[in-house]
C-alpha cells in the first residue's frame, strides 16, 4: 500500500488528480495492479532509457504502456489516458517522457510526432543522439527520500528530455 501512496502522491504533484480526472474518485488501491505489474517486469525493461531506444526496446515500452492502461481499467469500463500511463512509466522506470499536453506540444514544435508509440520513441532516441552531450551534462543525482541526501542515481535521459519538451511546449519548471 505504501507504493500506491507514493505513486498517487507523485501523480498528484503533476496535476493528475484534478477534479476532471477519474483518479480522485477512486482509492489509492487502484494502483495495486500497476505496482504488481511493475514488480513483475523483467529487469532489462528497467534499464531502457533514451540512449537505448532500439526497435525492440520501443516495442517493449509501448507494450508496457498498454499493460499499465489495462491494469488501471476503471470498473465502469472506462480506460485511462495514455498521458496517465506514460506519466506512471516516467515515475516508476524513468524510461519515457510523460506524453502530456505540453510535452506533446513541444515534440510537435520541433518536428517530431506527438503521439506515443514506436515512431515517437525512435524520434526521441534520435533527438537524444543528436543532443547527447547537453542532455548527459544535465543528468543530476536524485535525492534519497528518507535522508534528503544526494544519491549515486542520476535522473534518466528520458526525464531530462521530458523537461526539455515540457518547456518547449509552454510549461515552466519551478525552482526553489
Amino acid at each position: 500500500m505504501l507504493s500506491c501512496l507514493h505513486l498517487g502522491f507523485y501523480l498528484a504533484s503533476w496535476g493528475m488528480f484534478r477534479a476532471s480526472s477519474e483518479l480522485p474518485k477512486r482509492s489509492l488501491r487502484q494502483f495495486e495492479p500497476v505496482i504488481e505489474l511493475a514488480a513483475s517486469l523483467p529487469a532489462d525493461l528497467w534499464e531502457i532509457d533514451a540512449d537505448s531506444y532500439s526497435e525492440d526496446a520501443c516495442g517493449k515500452l509501448v507494450a508496457v504502456a498498454r499493460e499499465i492502461e489495462g491494469a488501471l481499467r476503471y470498473p465502469d469500463g472506462a480506460w485511462p489516458t495514455r498521458t496517465l500511463a506514460t506519466k506512471i512509466m516516467l515515475g516508476i522506470f524513468g524510461s519515457v517522457p510523460a506524453f502530456d499536453s505540453r510535452v506533446v506540444r513541444g515534440l510537435r514544435k520541433t518536428g517530431h510526432t506527438g503521439r506515443f508509440g514506436v515512431r515517437a520513441l525512435r524520434d526521441i532516441g534520435r533527438f537524444y543522439a543528436y543532443h547527447q552531450e547537453m542532455i548527459d551534462r544535465h543528468r543530476v543525482p536524485t535525492l534519497d527520500a528518507a535522508t534528503g541526501r544526494l544519491t549515486q542515481v542520476l535522473y534518466t535521459r528520458a526525464k531530462i528530455i521530458d523537461q526539455i519538451f515540457f518547456i518547449e511546449g509552454g510549461g515552466r519548471i519551478s525552482t526553489p
